[in-house]
């Protein structure tokens, strides 16, 4: 239930809440003790609305996380879109050089590059551990030029699980990965 599912609620049902829970709940945020009826149940909606999305997003990036994105495979479970598997570059490089505070402003900027690309492919982007993200697209990408990453994608077809897919486009970013690598190395070597 969310905050909207409040309008017209029986002032009946509101009241079911024991005065221990409210009491309990007054204990963790005095500014619940003066609401009464539909009010304390909106604050308290609201309340778990906020936990929810702090469930469910990224601190740093605001991005969402892993357990998001698992939470909402079966979004994505009956039809076909793009797993994209996202490894940003250099990022220890970055840590051990300028310190973490330039690493997690890189990683903010690519996070939000990869939001706004995941968003024009009707898709979302997630963080899912330090410097990796996947994006599930009802498009392909069109991968931005400022994101130093590697990545790898596959085109989820019906039936596939995610699990699957993420294992194939991890794969796959790997792959591209090692020949950027080795590019550079045969540039180096010139």
């Amino acid at each position: 239930m969310y905050l909207d599912d409040t309008k017209g609620m029986d002032t009946n049902r509101v009241n079911v809440l024991s005065s221990s829970t409210v009491a309990a709940l007054a204990r963790v945020d005095s500014a619940l003790v003066s609401l009464e009826g539909d009010d304390l149940v909106a604050a308290l909606l609201a309340r778990l609305q906020a936990a929810e999305s702090k469930g469910r997003n990224d601190a740093m990036t605001g991005l969402l996380n892993r357990g998001a994105l698992f939470d909402d495979h079966s979004l994505f479970r009956g039809m076909m879109g793009y797993v994209t598997v996202v490894d940003l570059d250099g990022l220890k490089f970055i840590n051990d050089t300028q310190g973490h505070a330039v690493g997690d402003r890189y990683i903010n900027a690519a996070a939000a590059s990869l939001s706004r690309a995941a968003n024009e492919a009707c898709g979302q982007a997630y963080r899912i551990g330090g410097d990796e993200m996947v994006l599930i697209t009802r498009y392909p990408i069109r991968f931005p030029e400022d994101v130093c990453a590697s990545f790898g994608s596959i085109l989820r077809t019906i039936g596939m699980s995610l699990d699957v897919a993420l294992e194939i486009a991890d794969r796959n970013m790997y792959a591209q990965k090692k020949e950027r690598k080795s590019q550079i190395a045969r540039n180096e070597e010139r």
